[in-house]
């Protein structure tokens, strides 16, 4: 049960209202405090800290109604409550006391009913809060605690996790798209959402520098829900602005935290939904290893996904652990062949995830393709279909809608 107890000022320049409200009080366990003027009750304010001002508004140096406005303009005393008190009841002086931050009246003459029943009121809520204030506190420092723990474990800088929150908080993310091609037309087949962090001291940040701190630190949840919605919102644009296109999709990277969000599935038909952009349009991606985290539980995830109308993808295919006979298991569409086989020739490796993919009935997409030498090696061994800077390189969205316009004039 909250204390009744408190620390009362009470500001009137008539000595028999300051005493006979501090005579009502008193005797309720209250501690009161006196000033006479404006520029008294400012500076006890500011000293003493009360719990609760009982202001006067009709005073000769300053009226309550500006002594509250100075309160309120300092962040040493903006949040203790003002109860003016006052023999005026029009309308217009209550909406001038409560538009300068007061929060309750009290009448003259005095009622020992109302004045008690009004500040006990104030007095219970100031009380929670402080409360929540010092629980607030309490928590801020528990969560400092378990942030450097985090830091700690997985030899994260606690100064770059901070940033990464704050930007977070901020949305300094930005997200480029790099076309999907066929390899024998050159036509765009979809684009893949790839996310960089433009931090304001420091520039563009690429992923692979904080979003291994994002998965560890569980922010990979609030950043995964953004890209999602930002790049479902980008679709729906490019939907109303290019309606006669019929190869309008984004892929989008699903981490293993994700993915076994319980939220996700929801939270991804919500949004869909919200901006009238076809499941069919939308693409997950992946990573292999996120697959043998708990498949049994990523295998009835993807079927919802699955149910939906949304295609899978296996990002980064090769690179993982998956056992091949738990493969069939998923029902993912696409395996994408991760760049670095590319880069490094390694072409026996490439031949045979493509006769993976064929012997599971997948298609296949290729990153990472920067040479005309790469993409015949690829076409030669019946892959068709890829990414890479040979192409595009990743460009943002308005670079993208007039790619797109571009490629519509040629049809």
């Amino acid at each position: 049960m909250l204390n009744k107890s408190g620390n009362i000022l009470i500001v009137d320049d008539s000595s028999i209202n300051r005493k006979l409200l501090a005579a009502i009080l008193s005797m309720q366990g209250y501690q009161i405090w006196e000033a006479a003027y404006g520029k008294d009750a400012l500076e006890k304010a500011l000293s003493d800290s009360p719990d609760l001002i009982l202001l006067d508004v009709n005073m000769p140096d300053m009226s309550g109604y500006d002594v509250c406005a100075e309160l309120k303009q300092n962040p040493e005393t903006k949040d203790i409550p003002v109860i003016f008190v006052t023999a005026l009841e029009t309308l217009w002086d209550r909406i001038e006391g409560f538009s300068v931050g007061g929060v309750d009246y009290i009448h003259k003459p005095f009622e020992n009913i109302e004045v008690l029943a009004r500040v006990d009121t104030h007095i219970q809520l100031r009380q929670l809060q402080k409360q929540l204030h010092r629980r607030a506190q309490s928590l801020e420092l528990q969560n400092t605690i378990l942030q450097n723990e985090i830091c700690d474990r997985f030899g994260v800088d606690p100064e770059f996790y901070k940033d990464l929150e704050l930007a977070v908080e901020r949305q300094e993310f930005k997200l480029y798209y790099q076309p999907i091609v066929n390899f024998n037309t050159g036509k765009i087949l979809g684009f893949e959402a790839l996310i960089r962090w433009l931090h304001p001291s420091h520039g563009m940040i690429p992923p692979d520098r904080f979003i291994p701190v994002a998965e560890c630190t569980g922010l990979i949840n609030p950043i995964g829900e953004w890209v999602l919605s930002e790049a479902i919102s980008q679709l729906a644009t490019w939907k109303k602005l290019f309606p006669q296109s019929d190869r309008l999709s984004v892929s989008v990277n699903v981490s293993a935290n994700q993915l076994l969000n319980n939220s996700l599935v929801s939270y991804i038909r919500k949004v869909l939904q919200s901006n009238q952009v076809s499941c069919s349009q939308l693409k997950l991606e992946i990573t292999e290893s996120a697959l043998v985290n708990d498949p049994d539980a990523t295998v009835e995830i993807l079927k919802e996904f699955k149910d939906l109308g949304i295609d899978l993808y296996i990002d980064d295919f090769g690179t993982g652990y998956s056992s091949l006979s738990r493969l069939y298991d998923f029902p993912v569409d696409v395996l994408k062949i991760d760049r670095s086989f590319i880069q490094k020739g390694r072409w026996a490796v490439v031949r045979a995830i493509i006769q993976i993919a064929v012997a599971m009935d997948k298609e296949i997409i290729v990153e990472g393709v920067e040479t005309l030498e790469e993409l015949n090696a690829l076409k030669q061994m019946s892959c068709f279909q890829g990414q890479g800077y040979y192409f595009y390189k990743p460009l943002d969205a308005s670079a993208i809608t007039q790619l797109i316009a571009e490629e519509l004039q040629k049809d």
